[in-house]
């Protein structure tokens, strides 16, 4: 993981300094990926990759020839279209997944700063 673009997604980080950002970020996804949560993990990337496969299935073999979309238009649909779309998808799931962890470590932080 790097920590640095996903950085501009946690706000609520930007009063630390850099290396702490960084460390709380990748302490916070150890904890969104630990192996207490590996299942749910590839239970939700094997459902997404069913997803996707069946789009895609579904416009090469239904919707391509409903449209009359010749086959190399509809690969190239689906790959400027849906990939690019599944990607960017899953980078929003990871960082909605990886939010609570965040705000769970900030609030350690913060607990442990408030004692000493």
């Amino acid at each position: 993981m790097n920590p640095k673009p996903l950085l501009k997604h946690f706000p609520e980080l930007a009063h630390l300094p850099q290396e702490e950002q960084e460390s709380l970020l990748r302490r916070a996804d150890e904890d969104a990926t630990g192996p207490e949560h590996r299942l749910e993990t590839w239970r939700s990337n094997l459902l997404s990759l069913a997803v996707v496969t069946g789009l895609s299935l579904a416009l090469i073999f239904w919707l391509g020839p409903v449209l009359n979309l010749s086959r190399q238009s509809t690969a190239i649909f689906i790959m400027v279209v849906v990939l690019p779309g599944f990607i960017v998808i899953q980078q929003r799931r990871y960082i909605a997944r990886l939010k609570p962890f965040v705000a769970q470590r900030l609030k350690h932080r913060e607990i442990a700063g408030n004692k000493e």
